[in-house]
């Protein structure tokens, strides 16, 4: 399944830290990915929207089970498609709706982001936002949170550079009151290898043949994602990928404290690529080790519930122009 107001995460210090230093930022459309994640040439907007649904899903603790629906979105959009570092504004949602028992959830967060500095060798990057996370949602003043980052990168030659970061979350799911830094060295060696090394999160994107790509990340210390794409006809493509997923949220019932959601998920599908700027997703997976729990973060993080691991369905659309 997927989380129930009933269940998972809390990982102790060693999953926190998967989370903190991750800096959420590193690839989010309101983080530091809003300046840092290439663009298609050209390309002015982004957008992709996901639904995912759970068949009756329990808790433990919980009598009965209740279906479940999982709906995300990214979007951004740049001012200035032939200008690097155009001002960009970037939109992210998550939302989950329980059938019954458990409260909605929502994440929601806006940010923009713009180049304040630029010369032969150094540029400099800057995004802020501001989001809301918890329930009741869009009611509860304390689940507004801001954010902000500071990206930094130093150009080596015409084909590495390096990275330094500095990332504040108001909403990180471990010590989200203070700024944290980060580094990393990135290369593109060929038109089919890239890869980054850094603290905390690693990456590396190969093409071992013509139409297949595959990606793997990695985030000190536990946690890994890996995605893998090929294109077996013209338009239509089969994926497969594993993931790592973790929320925070306000939540007043549990006497404003947060709530911590952690899933896994394995998932493959087809994607179909309708035109040049639209493809339609359908996919299956398997969602295990769902976990919640509570507290400031998930360092002091109590009251474990465990919700059942399940199979689920997903719909989506990729846009972008």
């Amino acid at each position: 399944m997927t989380r129930t107001l009933g269940g998972r995460m809390g990982r102790g210090a060693m999953g926190a830290m998967v989370v903190a230093l991750s800096c959420g930022s590193a690839v989010a459309q309101t983080g530091a990915g809003l300046m840092l994640q290439p663009w298609k040439d050209g390309q002015q907007l982004e957008f992709s929207a996901d639904a995912r649904y759970f068949n009756q899903v329990s808790t433990t603790g919980v009598t009965g089970s209740s279906d479940v629906w999982e709906y995300e979105s990214q979007a951004r959009w740049r001012l200035d498609p032939a200008k690097p570092g155009s001002l960009s504004f970037g939109h992210e949602i998550s939302y989950f709706d329980w059938q019954r028992g458990s409260p909605d959830l929502v994440d929601e967060s806006v940010a923009a982001g713009m180049r304040v500095y630029q010369d032969e060798t150094w540029a400099v990057d800057a995004v802020a936002g501001v989001g809301i996370a918890g329930h009741p949602v869009y009611e509860h003043d304390e689940a507004i949170y801001f954010m902000g980052d500071v990206i930094a990168t130093m150009n080596l030659d015409e084909k590495s550079s390096v990275l330094f970061f500095l990332n504040y979350d108001g909403n990180r799911s471990v010590w989200p009151d203070i700024p944290l830094p980060g580094i990393a060295y990135q290369r593109r060696s060929s038109e089919t290898l890239s890869y980054i090394v850094g603290v905390p999160r690693s990456s590396i994107h190969w093409q071992p043949k013509e139409k297949v790509n595959l990606s793997v990340a990695y985030t000190l210390p536990l946690t890994f994602d890996l995605s893998a794409d090929w294109e077996f006809v013209e338009r239509w493509h089969l994926f497969g990928m594993f993931e790592n997923r973790f929320w925070a949220f306000q939540v007043q019932e549990v006497n404003f404290q947060r709530l911590f959601l952690e899933q896994k998920r394995v998932e493959t599908g087809v994607k179909w690529d309708i035109c040049d700027h639209a493809t339609l997703v359908l996919a299956g997976g398997y969602a295990f080790d769902n976990r919640q729990t509570t507290g400031f973060d998930v360092l002091n993080d109590r009251n474990e519930v465990w919700s059942s691991d399940e199979f689920y369905g997903r719909v989506g659309v990729e846009i972008g122009f």
